[in-house]
């Protein structure tokens, strides 16, 4: 017979998280007033527990983890060991505000867009498989948001002029359109036409020759535009607002716009996996996600767990790389689609 006093973590939700993010441990045995300070043992250092009942234990993710072992220590008891994923942190000292970009090859890029107007020594940086940190674009006032395109050039958009930049992977770029308000947020049809968004109110598409013209008018958002697209070229944008609800909208390739989510979280950066499967960056009353809808029915899933995220991409074996404003995370598939 199992004393009463033994205790079991049964389950992590989600299953991954970054540092800061919360997470819920679902457990057996649980009894609140027996658990102190220094009772939850998580990923190497202790956890402040946020709340307890006999089955659920709230707390966050250390600031930096050391290990991926949780285990709970109660009257003097020590629970099972539950490996818990932490994903690999492979930059930091970024400034991001959108989402990153992966090329087939997996190096990763990722900006120092600045405060509007801010002249930074390094625009984009290229993130090796090694995660060697180069900075391969100065100059560039203000670096959105980032795409690599079909044609395998990098993209990046400039919220401070409204225009598209064009650049190889080492560097050398051109403009490749302009007048575009305060683009913010690109994504990239089946026949290799850019979407920008304008965050004052307007999407517009791009042709081969970076060529604009009026797509759609969406409302406006002080905060930014964020776009993706799917396997049948419709598009994804979320409109974040500070107050009210948030709509994700998606839009037809003939330009008709529906509402997909509605409701009070806000969101954030937004990425298709290679099932047409949406991911998309939640902020609700201080806590984020990184939430995974179902592009049918619209139902939410928590996928994972984490503080100050702006925006993702996939690579081409669906691999997740997360940044934050400060920080860029690589999550394996299996791990964040681990039941």
């Amino acid at each position: 017979m199992r004393h009463k006093a033994d205790i079991i973590i049964k389950n992590i939700t989600p299953s991954v998280g970054i540092p800061d993010g919360d997470v819920t441990l679902h457990c057996e045995g649980l009894m609140p007033l027996k658990l102190e300070e220094d009772s939850l043992h998580f990923c190497g250092s202790t956890s402040m527990i946020e709340g307890a009942s006999t089955h659920k234990l709230v707390a966050h993710i250390p600031h930096i983890p050391t290990s991926n072992e949780v285990f709970i220590m109660q009257d003097g008891r020590k629970s099972n060991t539950y490996h818990f994923a932490i994903p690999k942190c492979i930059a930091n000292i970024l400034h991001n505000v959108g989402n990153p970009a992966v090329s087939n090859h997996n190096d990763v890029f990722a900006t120092f867009s600045g405060t509007k107007g801010q002249i930074t020594p390094a625009s984009v940086f290229r993130i090796t498989n090694n995660s060697d940190k180069l900075p391969i674009i100065s100059g560039l006032m203000n670096a959105t948001s980032l795409l690599v395109g079909k044609d395998d050039y990098l993209y990046i958009s400039s919220r401070y002029n409204g225009s598209i930049y064009r650049s190889d992977f080492n560097g050398s770029y051109e403009v490749f359109s302009q007048g575009m308000g305060e683009a913010f947020g690109m994504a990239m049809d089946s026949n290799g036409h850019l979407y920008v968004g304008d965050r004052t109110g307007s999407i517009f598409k791009v042709n081969h020759s970076g060529n604009a013209e009026f797509f759609t008018a969406l409302p406006s958002s002080v905060v930014g535009y964020h776009l993706a697209i799917d396997s049948k070229d419709r598009l994804y944008v979320t409109v974040p607002l500070d107050i009210g609800e948030n709509i994700i909208y998606r839009i037809s390739p003939s330009g008709d716009v529906e509402e997909f989510v509605k409701d009070l979280s806000e969101y954030n950066g937004i990425a298709v996996n290679s099932e047409d499967t949406v991911f998309v960056v939640e902020s609700n009353r201080g806590y984020g996600s990184v939430l995974k809808i179902d592009p049918e029915t619209g139902e939410k899933t928590r996928s994972i767990s984490g503080e100050k995220i702006v925006g993702l991409c996939f690579n081409k074996s669906d691999d997740l790389y997360i940044a934050t404003f400060s920080e860029l995370f690589f999550v394996k598939k299996e791990e964040y689609t681990k039941d």
